[in-house]
């Protein structure tokens, strides 16, 4: 028996049973196993692999998101920044009608503040998990030696499968070449 047997042995002494105290022993053992192997797992967590294939491509892909969705925005609010200067070369009613509606579009067109917010604060947390998981997993290493890391981790931001998706800004093909490419083939 080990001393930390010893040691649980001493303190399920006040259980009505010696099956009690097996079974709690057991159970402990069982904890500690448990706990053995998450820490396994979290030293085997690679943070570097982690930032390279998962964190930088996700924070890539959202910082492209707010880029377009704030210059959708702009273009939107520019193109209602038009109608609203028309709006005097139109009878009353109908100018007072249209301003209605640009207003509402200037109006909506607050979602992309608010959107962007949102997407830094996810941006943050993600980099916030990643200093955590660096941290648990220099802990783990320090406390037990290294540990054998698993094999490379799933890039969900992998298109090889892809015809084509969203392009970054600055990759992909431009509008010009996928004019081209459908006025050959007609």
């Amino acid at each position: 028996m080990s001393d930390s047997d010893t040691r649980v042995g001493g303190a399920a002494a006040g259980l009505s049973s010696a099956s009690d105290a097996v079974a709690l022993m057991a159970g402990i053992r069982d904890l500690s196993s448990y706990i053995d192997g998450m820490k396994r797992e979290i030293a085997s967590v690679s943070p570097d692999q982690m930032k390279s294939t998962l964190i930088d491509p996700a924070t890539n892909e959202l910082d492209a998101t707010v880029e377009a969705t704030a210059a959708a925005t702009n273009t939107i609010m520019d193109v209602a920044e038009k109608l609203s200067a028309l709006t005097s070369e139109m009878p009353a009613e109908q100018g007072n009608k249209v301003m209605d509606c640009v207003t509402q579009i200037f109006e909506a067109c607050t979602f992309q503040d608010i959107t962007g917010q949102r997407i830094r604060k996810v941006i943050s947390a993600m980099r916030a998990i990643e200093q955590r998981i660096s941290s648990l997993a220099a802990l783990i290493d320090a406390g037990e030696g290294a540990v054998q890391e698993k094999p490379g981790l799933a890039n969900p931001f992998d298109q090889s499968g892809l015809l084509n998706g969203p392009q970054m800004s600055g990759k992909g093909h431009t509008q010009a070449s996928i004019d081209d490419l459908f006025s050959s083939g007609s």
